[in-house]
Parts: C-alpha cells; sequence; structure tokens
C-alpha cells in the first residue's frame, strides 16, 4: 500500500511524503526499481506500481520458433494433427 500512496504523493507534488513512504517499504522490494527510485528525481521514478516493484526476470529466454527447432505452432497431441 505505502508504495501506491508514494506514488500518489509523487503525482500530488508531495515530494517529502512519497520518499518517506517509499523508503518505508523499500527492504521488501529488492532487485526493483524501488531502490533506484529512493534517490533518483521524482520525475524519473517509474509511473505505475508494476514498473516501480517489477523484479527484472532471468529465467526466461525469448527466441523464435525458428531458433528452437520446433514447429511454430505445436499442437498439444499427435492426434489433433
Amino acid at each position: 500500500i505505502n508504495v501506491v500512496l508514494a506514488l500518489f504523493d509523487r503525482e500530488g507534488g508531495e515530494e517529502r511524503r512519497a520518499r518517506a513512504l517509499l523508503a518505508s517499504v523499500a527492504g521488501s522490494f529488492p532487485g526493483t526499481p524501488v531502490q533506484e527510485a529512493l534517490t533518483a528525481p521524482l520525475a524519473r521514478w517509474p509511473s505505475t506500481l508494476d514498473a516501480l516493484t517489477r523484479m527484472p526476470r532471468r529465467d526466461a529466454t525469448v527466441a523464435a520458433p525458428s531458433e528452437l527447432g520446433g514447429e511454430q505452432f505445436p499442437h498439444r497431441n499427435s492426434r489433433e494433427r
């Protein structure tokens, strides 16, 4: 909730309160843009809750089906072909 309130206060020009609210919960969001926002100008804060709290994924790689060597639209089982 405090992250949402911090974004709300940021939009309202309440910098001191926005920073205090964000700092109060920053420890719960390691590795997210929250950490950078603590010292960044308010104008550089991500604009949404999702963007501010999203943790970068390192476990997924995006590849085209052709790069995987499979069909473009594989069927669930061979009987559906």
